[in-house]
């Protein structure tokens, strides 16, 4: 199976990011603790209001701006390194082949394989499949590039060259 011109846009990466946000271990307790603080902060606030202090309004604020703020710092981290002109040939557009070795990438300036046992997890979101190599480290093959004939081959491949372990089929979430 070939799949010419594969290209990562903003969107697939920052779903990408969302998704490792939401499974990652570290990653997941540090956006618990940073709501938890931050509603900590608001209750603090609407404790204070309800005492009739005014400075609870403060305290209410800060704690739901402290939260919206870490949410757009991430996701505007996201967008400079999506936009960095290092990373720009990462998300440039690519050939996938796919055949019972693995899969191999051919970019502009390099060429890569990976076995199918080189993958530790395979999982299918709405937005893309994400192959990952590495605990932090992942290709990504956006489904916006994929025709829905393309798409049934590759769960087909997933299924039939990966273990149980590995592919994690389709997460409509």
């Amino acid at each position: 199976m070939l799949i010419k011109d594969v290209e990562i846009s903003f969107a697939d990466y920052l779903a990408y990011q969302h998704w490792f946000q939401r499974t990652d271990h570290q990653a997941k307790w540090t956006n618990l603790l940073i709501d938890c603080l931050g509603a900590l902060l608001a209750g603090l606030g609407l404790i204070i209001i309800i005492l009739g202090r005014p400075i609870g309004w403060f305290f209410l604020g800060f704690g739901g701006v402290y939260i919206w703020f870490y949410r757009w710092l991430r996701d505007h981290r996201t967008k400079q390194s999506y936009q960095a002109e290092a990373n720009a040939q990462l998300f440039a557009a690519r050939a996938v082949q796919i055949d019972e070795t693995g899969i191999t990438t051919t970019m502009a300036n390099t060429r890569g394989h990976i076995d199918w046992s080189g993958y530790q997890r395979v999982v299918e979101e709405p937005r893309l499949f994400i192959l990952m190599i590495a605990k932090r480290q992942a290709q990504l093959l956006p489904k916006s590039d994929l025709t829905s004939t393309q798409i049934a081959e590759l769960r087909k491949w997933f299924s039939q060259c990966l273990t149980a372990e590995q592919w994690e089929g389709q997460h409509d979430d």
